[in-house]
């Protein structure tokens, strides 16, 4: 037998969103503060600026710094999935957005507070990435470039040791510090007014 009721649409709503609006005027939950706890849609959209900025290698910080302005803020040239973490008036006004960047028109670049209450500092970053992954494990394992692969100590420009060895008493500008007598303050004073 098949009980069939009906029932108004604020009946419905009241029943299955009841709850949720009640649930939504309370105070935050277990005394957190949701302004520095992470939620999943902030953790969600953490993990997805990881993926996009690696942060770690020689650009570590400048990553750093793209994922902390882009967990506080959606930009227009984002990707349009992007759209979940807007609030719906936000939403429509970054589809609108994206619509006209597309058909080649030139409107003013806009940006658009997410929809999460937590806004991390690059503290907060730095702690979470550490919790996920150990990142002086992440750092450790972490190629080198092309460019840095040679560790070498760093070796003055050609003009400054011809400059250095047109001086008075220098013979040569592969000689070593522990080869050359040491120079009173006074003697280093002239050398220095000599090169000027």
């Amino acid at each position: 037998m098949r009980v069939i009721i009906k029932k108004s649409e604020e009946e419905i709503l009241r029943q299955f969103f009841g709850p949720v609006q009640e649930a939504a005027r309370r105070p935050y939950l277990f005394d957190l503060d949701p302004l520095s706890t992470w939620c999943e849609l902030s953790e969600l959209r953490f993990t997805m600026l990881i993926c996009e900025f690696k942060p770690i290698g020689i650009n570590r910080q400048f990553h750093l710094m793209a994922i902390h302005d882009r967990l506080n803020r959606v930009y227009d040239y984002e990707p349009a999935q992007s759209a979940i973490f807007l609030s719906a008036e936000n939403k429509v006004a970054f589809r609108q957005q994206q619509k006209k960047l597309l058909m080649g028109a030139k409107p003013e670049r806009s940006s658009y507070p997410p929809v999460y209450a937590c806004r991390p500092s690059l503290e907060m970053v730095n702690d979470k990435l550490n919790e996920w992954f150990g990142m002086q494990i992440c750092e450790d394992n972490e190629s080198v470039p092309a460019p840095f692969v040679y560790l070498f100590d760093y070796k003055l420009p050609e003009w400054i040791t011809r400059e250095m060895e047109a001086l008075p008493g220098r013979t040569s500008s592969e000689e070593t510090l522990d080869n050359q007598p040491s120079t009173s303050s006074q003697e280093s004073g002239q050398i220095f007014e000599e090169m000027n």
